[in-house]
């Protein structure tokens, strides 16, 4: 058994300051429409909870992104995902940290700041979960079968050029995130046998100049940088592991 990484680690994590921050601002919200104090003191110890949570959330997400990208520029997905997380935990402290000053006793208007506060930072929340969702989803579809419709017999790729490609898979580090047998890590999809399910070497090389364009969301950087040749290489390499 194999110890989870930081990105597992943060996804195991992630779902309680979604949780409880929604729910503070749901308890908050009760508390002004059925005028029931009680709610609101309940919310203002959910709230507590939930930066507790966010805080150690955050930092694994961090580590993750710089374990996956290292100094390479994240997809703009995943930056707009971590400016979004940054941005409800921050609504989230600045809340909980208002009320905390008032010892929770707050009043006319710094009362519907601090519920503000909190309902936006449940909106904010709401929507960094959205995003990783997509994200997580994105994954799943490039571990995938294709659609019937996209599955033919393209013609199997050239046996030195898949040649090639091996030496340029192996030189750019991906192992630091796929799994080739019994090689890598299990961060992004099994590449074993990824020519079973994507044989079109086009596919690849769309997927390789721009991941976005074949599975839409997805974290993996873009290795157009490369140039033409070593492209169709990886791409004749990747559509041949069948």
């Amino acid at each position: 058994m194999t110890l989870p990484n930081w990105a597992e680690l943060h996804a195991a994590l992630t779902h309680f300051p979604v949780a409880l921050i929604i729910t503070a601002s749901a308890l908050d919200l009760g508390a002004v429409v059925l005028r029931r104090p009680e709610l609101r003191a309940a919310g203002f110890w959910v709230l507590g909870a939930a930066v507790c949570s966010a805080l150690p959330t955050l930092a694994l997400g961090f580590l993750a992104v710089n374990v996956f990208f290292g100094d390479g520029r994240p997809p703009e997905i995943l930056s707009t995902h971590r400016f979004m997380a940054f941005t409800s935990t921050g609504l989230a402290l600045a809340a909980f940290t208002w009320r905390a000053a008032g010892r929770d006793r707050l009043e006319g208007l710094p009362r519907a700041g601090a519920t503000l506060l909190c309902v936006l930072a449940a909106g904010a929340v709401g929507f960094t979960g959205f995003l990783g969702g997509r994200m997580l989803f994105a994954t799943a579809m490039a571990s995938s079968d294709p659609p019937p419709a996209a599955q033919g017999a393209p013609p199997d790729p050239d046996v030195r050029l898949a040649a090639q490609g091996e030496v340029v898979f192996r030189g750019q580090n991906c192992l630091s995130c796929h799994r080739f047998g019994p090689q890598g890590a299990g961060r992004a999809p099994d590449l074993t046998r990824v020519g079973a399910r994507r044989p079109d070497p086009d596919w690849h090389l769309r997927h390789l100049r721009n991941p976005a364009s074949t599975v839409p969301g997805s974290m993996m950087p873009g290795y157009a940088q490369l140039g033409e040749d070593k492209l169709r290489a990886l791409a004749a390499f990747l559509a041949s592991r069948k």
